[in-house]
């Protein structure tokens, strides 16, 4: 992985690899795009670490991911592109229930599913 990335490029490298090496053994990956954007997620800037939103919210078919600029440490960062990515794999579609919960518990993510 290059350094000199920045924080977008880097996410979207991890976000790869999660989706290439920890996803893909458990579930088809869509063959749809995803785009992640350091920006504030919808709902409580606080509490919300990162949010994915449906192909459908964006003018060209992408699903949105969005992780809070406000997060700086790299291990809660991951954790929280990896329950993103997991809603991404069914456009969002189980919420944090069946598909959602059996990945997230497969890969490892710990915790209240809403807040993996």
């Amino acid at each position: 992985m290059n350094n000199k990335l920045d924080r977008e490029s880097w996410l979207t490298e991890c976000a790869q690899f999660i989706l290439d090496d920890l996803l893909a053994p458990h579930c088809e990956i869509p063959a749809t795009q995803f785009r992640i954007s350091i920006g504030f997620p919808s709902g409580r800037p606080s509490k919300v670490l990162a949010q994915c939103w449906k192909h459908e919210a964006s003018a060209d078919g992408v699903n949105e991911i969005f992780v809070s600029p406000t997060v700086d440490d790299s291990v809660e960062i991951l954790a929280a592109l990896a329950h993103e990515l997991i809603h991404f794999t069914d456009n969002c579609e189980s919420g944090h229930q069946n598909h959602f919960a059996k990945l997230a518990r497969l890969i490892g993510l710990a915790g209240k599913l809403t807040a993996t």
